[in-house]
């Protein structure tokens, strides 16, 4: 079977308590190695902060275990991104955010690639 190599993470998450939530923190602690010299990108989302200040201390972490975070980033403030069904509302500016946090992390990937050890 063919070893799927990553060599960029994005992580999806919510704010919780002004932080982000304990199964992602418990995913980053016990896959240490892997996460070495990959940058990363991040959707956050959240009522009033859009999820700003999980993503400002998870940032303290991740540039601990040699990640790179990309400083652009997806944020969505679900009072105003949700419809009355609670489905998210398509909106341009967030599809701008994804696409320019993704042409950054697509090129710290790239820029990292030589520190990388291969698997």
């Amino acid at each position: 079977m063919p070893c799927l190599t990553v060599s960029a993470f994005v992580f999806v998450m919510p704010e919780y308590n002004y932080g982000f939530s304990a199964p992602l923190k418990n995913a980053i602690d016990y896959l240490y190695t892997e996460w070495q010299y990959k940058p990363v990108g991040f959707v956050s989302y959240g009522m009033a902060s859009g999820g700003l200040r999980a993503v400002q201390v998870i940032k303290q972490v991740v540039t601990t275990l040699k990640m790179m975070p990309a400083n652009e980033a997806v944020t969505v403030f679900l009072r105003g991104a949700l419809d009355d069904a609670g489905e998210l509302v398509p909106d341009p500016a967030r599809d701008s955010a994804a696409e320019v946090m993704l042409d950054e992390v697509a090129w710290l990937s790239a820029a990292l690639a030589s520190l990388r050890v291969p698997a």
